[in-house]
C-alpha cells in the first residue's frame, strides 16, 4: 500500500434487471487480514460481464479498481471489464440536472433528498465514508462481540444506503 491509497474493505452492489427489482450483494471484511483478496473474489462473482456499472463519482471508483487490478493481476480482466463499463451518475447532475434543493452540491447526500425524498441517511449511525473507515478499524480490533456485530450492521446499512440511493435516483430520473 502507498500513503493515502484507498483500502477497500467493503462493498454494496444492487444489480438492476429490466424485468424485476434489484438484487443486493454485499461484502464486509470481518477481521485484521488483508480484505482485498476475498473482496475481489466476491465482487468479481457478483458483477456480471455485461451491462453498465453505475457509480457515483467514477474517478474515485476507477482509482480503487485500478489499484485492485495492479494488486491482483489475475483479477485484472474482470476489473478492466468493470472499468470499461463505468457510468457516473454524478455526471447527470453535473451536466444536465440542477435542483435548487441540492444547494449547488453534487454529492449523493445532497442530491438524494431532492430526487428520492423517502430515502435519507438521517437514521443511520454512520453517515460518511471517512466515518465508515474509522468504524471498520474499531470493529476489526474489537473483542466485544456485541459491539463488533453492531458496528458491522451499521457499516452494512450505510454502504447499502449508498447503492440503494443510486437505484432510487435512477428510477426517479427515468420517470422524468
Amino acid at each position: 500500500m502507498k500513503p493515502y491509497q484507498q483500502f477497500p474493505f467493503q462493498y454494496s452492489l444492487h444489480v438492476c434487471h429490466e424485468d424485476v427489482d434489484s438484487e443486493h450483494f454485499e461484502y464486509l471484511h470481518p477481521d485484521l487480514s488483508d480484505p482485498r483478496p476475498p473482496l475481489l473474489e466476491f465482487l468479481t462473482k457478483n458483477i456480471v460481464d455485461h451491462g453498465s456499472v453505475v457509480v457515483y463519482s467514477a474517478s474515485f471508483e476507477r482509482g480503487v479498481l485500478s489499484d485492485l487490478a495492479e494488486f491482483a493481476p489475475h483479477y485484472a480482466p474482470a476489473l478492466n471489464s468493470i472499468l470499461n463499463r463505468l457510468e457516473d451518475q454524478k455526471d447527470i447532475f453535473k451536466n444536465h440536472y440542477n435542483h435548487p434543493g441540492s444547494l449547488g452540491s453534487l454529492s449523493l447526500k445532497s442530491v438524494l433528498p431532492v430526487i428520492a425524498p423517502s430515502l435519507n441517511y438521517e437514521g443511520l449511525n454512520i453517515r460518511g465514508g471517512s466515518d465508515a473507515g474509522a468504524v471498520w478499524e474499531r470493529m476489526i480490533n474489537s473483542t466485544d462481540e456485541a459491539q463488533k456485530s453492531q458496528m458491522a450492521a451499521d457499516l452494512k446499512a450505510y454502504c447499502t444506503m449508498d447503492t440503494l440511493a443510486m437505484v432510487e435516483i435512477h428510477k426517479a430520473l427515468l420517470k422524468l
